[in-house]
């Protein structure tokens, strides 16, 4: 399957539901029953499409199959998720009406048309390239207009808290600290105090087409579907920051001093490796005094301080996370080399990147 025929599929569902619809003015949308009779239609059966909008469950699985989404106020990760930590589904654009919650962050990107984003205290209005990245536990309900292509990338909370939400920028937490222990899912929480940011693509080929290929790997369910998966999300993520910087939609709007200190973080996470006051000051327009002072501000902390810190909780991402010599860790990460990374890393989180790497894989198993 290519690009092209993944986005033909997606828009002959679109019509799909709209037959539907028309042919069902009746029916209860909060029934999930409703849901199981569009997906026996002959076309969604014939070509297997039934896991673009709801994954099959495994037989073996304890995953539960809804009956009455009205039931649901809050969705676990365990109700979508097997054995993967990225999910992706096409929203249909029928007319549910229940508000609910996710346990796992939720992103919204509309190829095509609009759709309406209902939270508990505002209506945000989505049209095409809109890239909405929702938090976890915000009630919400999103409604597409008839018409629309709009796919949603289902995250698992500690996954992306852990590994490439940084790279959006976001409004990342500046009191972090790299000796704290990695978190379990339980203790994830948003950081952030954000409910959603949003990035108006403009119509970027780069976003549409890694979310058409990441619909596709999701599909073909080949070898190494989970790495490429991955791979497909920092890459989108990255595109997203590249052509947006700057320009993010936040829920929550920043104050001056947020949005200096955004800007700043931004980007040392963009170069932790060479991340310098002066190159900063030349790149930024800021005075060295002035960026010294946001960040002493908003961390409590010196450039410098926060600029080792980042670089740091890359390279615990990279020793939990890949299988990379600390050589290769260290010379992506801004060290002279392995030892100086070594001295550094055992000063600062107490004990030695080897034994870091050892902890954390058998936390994970």
């Amino acid at each position: 399957m290519d690009i092209k025929q993944m986005e033909n599929i997606l828009y002959n569902l679109t019509n799909l539901e709209f037959s539907f619809k028309e042919l069902s003015p009746n029916v209860n949308y909060n029934d999930y029953q409703t849901y199981q009779n569009f997906l026996e239609h002959f076309f969604i059966k014939k070509n297997d499409l039934q896991n673009i909008y709801w994954k099959k469950i495994p037989q073996n699985s304890a995953l539960r199959q809804p009956r009455n989404l009205q039931n649901y106020t809050r969705l676990e990760e365990d109700l979508l998720f097997f054995r993967e930590n990225i999910v992706l589904m096409k929203q249909p654009n029928l007319p549910f009406n229940h508000m609910l919650a996710n346990n796992f962050f939720q992103c919204i990107y509309v190829m095509d048309g609009c759709a309406a984003l209902h939270l508990e205290n505002e209506t945000k209005q989505l049209s095409t390239d809109d890239f909405l990245l929702m938090y976890p536990g915000v009630t919400h309900l999103l409604n597409a207009a008839d018409g629309s292509v709009t796919i949603n990338i289902f995250v698992k909370k500690k996954h992306l808290y852990s590994g490439q939400l940084h790279i959006l920028g976001g409004r990342p937490n500046p009191n972090f600290s790299v000796s704290a222990p990695r978190q379990t899912p339980a203790d994830v929480q948003n950081p952030d105090g954000l409910t959603y940011f949003l990035f108006h693509t403009s119509e970027n080929p780069d976003v549409k087409d890694t979310v058409l290929r990441m619909f596709i790997e999701y599909l073909q369910q080949l070898n190494y579907k989970d790495q490429v998966l991955d791979s497909h999300l920092t890459l989108l993520f990255a595109y997203l920051s590249r052509h947006q910087q700057g320009e993010i939609e936040f829920s929550t709007p920043l104050t001056a001093t947020q949005k200096a200190f955004d800007q700043i973080l931004r980007y040392c996470q963009q170069n932790t490796n060479q991340a310098t006051l002066s190159d900063a000051s030349k790149k930024l327009n800021y005075s060295k005094q002035y960026i010294g002072r946001i960040v002493k501000e908003m961390t409590g902390n010196t450039f410098t301080t926060m600029v080792n810190d980042l670089r740091l909780e890359t390279v615990k991402n990279y020793l939990s996370d890949s299988q990379m010599t600390l050589n290769n860790i260290a010379e992506i990460c801004g060290f002279s080399d392995a030892s100086h990374l070594s001295r550094i890393f055992k000063k600062q989180i107490g004990i030695s990147p080897s034994v870091y790497r050892d902890r954390h894989r058998n936390q994970a198993d």
